[in-house]
């Protein structure tokens, strides 16, 4: 239980500093902030993660070192990224892994050590569509008092966000990532996001200079068909299947430079469960959230490789199993499963 008057003086002006915010960036930076400075943390943040653990949202940060600059790149190896699907109201890492298990992780060894975080408690915000997190890092082990103390304060961090956070979709559910290749199909300025999804789907992947492998491959015999002119339709894309989901990437070149973009979509494992839910084959589910990412027959038949007639004939087959008139109740159908 909170006993000491200090401890009840802090929750009472956390709580009341929540519910008074206005946005989410005002909630995280109010909570961020109060946990600093109370528990003399290293480093906390309001966080939004995809349940693949793929894509990332920072809404707010409160720190008393230097931040990494490519931290998220690292969050693919966090000790308690696989409890994302069940997240417990509070997760303390030192009580998930050992010691040794911890120092062990590319999290550590790139984040937590260089920022001298030695311990890390996460408060589960939001668990659906996607895993919102009030994290606290500090140089020290959590004490239970301190453990209790955050305990009083999630319920009310949670509420703050339900009423500021619109129930939509899933912002960070699948989603477009852009990387630029040279001639050579070398990537520049690959941002940490797509770094992070990319080292998911192929774990082994170390060398940042280049693609990974199969990508590379894929691009080189694209760009290799364009010059000889022998693709007489779109490119078909290149598909990935992993643990988390299926990514697809599509290759564009780009007008007048030997240079190309290419782009990188996730079809997130969930969708898998709509078929029950919506009686839909596999192909229609993914005609389905194609729709709901907003794309069109041409754009989902480029991802799918498929002929925007047949695309055509899928949405009207979704349509009608749906019971609904048009694309945007589908999609929007689609986002609420």
């Amino acid at each position: 239980m909170v006993r000491a008057p200090d401890d009840y003086r802090w929750l009472s002006d956390t709580i009341r500093g929540c519910y008074l915010a206005r946005t989410p960036a005002e909630l995280a930076a109010h909570a961020t902030r109060c946990l600093v400075q109370r528990l003399r943390m290293v480093y906390s943040g309001l966080e939004e993660i995809s349940n693949a653990g793929s894509d990332f949202a920072l809404h707010g940060v409160t720190h008393t070192v230097p931040v990494i600059p490519d931290w998220m790149a690292y969050v693919h190896d966090h000790p308690v990224l696989p409890l994302l699907r069940a997240m417990p109201l509070q997760a303390h890492v030192r009580t998930l892994v050992t010691r040794a298990q911890f120092e062990r992780t590319d999290y550590y060894n790139g984040v937590a050590r260089p920022m001298g975080w030695n311990d890390c408690l996460i408060l589960r915000v939001q668990g659906a569509p996607t895993v919102v997190t009030l994290s606290a890092f500090r140089d020290r082990i959590f004490q239970d008092g301190e453990k209790r103390l955050l305990a009083c304060l999630q319920p009310h961090v949670s509420a703050a966000w339900r009423r500021l956070a619109a129930p939509a979709r899933a912002m960070l559910y699948g989603g477009e990532r852009r990387l630029r290749v040279t001639a050579a199909l070398a990537p520049v300025g690959l941002e940490p996001s797509l770094l992070a999804r990319l080292r998911l789907y192929f774990p082994g992947w170390r060398d940042l200079t280049r693609l990974p492998g199969p990508v590379r491959d894929w691009a080189r015999a694209a760009s290799a068909a364009l010059r000889t002119g022998s693709e007489a339709r779109p490119l078909r894309s290149l598909t990935v299947e992993g643990a988390h989901g299926t990514l697809f990437a599509c290759y564009f070149p780009l007008a007048d430079s030997a240079a190309a973009e290419l782009r990188f979509i996730e079809r997130p494992a969930e969708l898998t469960r709509w078929s029950s839910a919506l009686n839909l084959s596999p192909r229609e589910r993914e005609v389905l959230h194609w729709l709901a990412e907003g794309k069109r027959d041409g754009e989902i038949a480029r991802i799918l490789g498929l002929a925007p007639k047949t695309v055509g004939k899928h949405v009207e087959h979704v349509l009608a199993k749906l019971g609904v008139r048009n694309r945007t109740a589908a999609a929007a159908l689609g986002v609420g499963v």
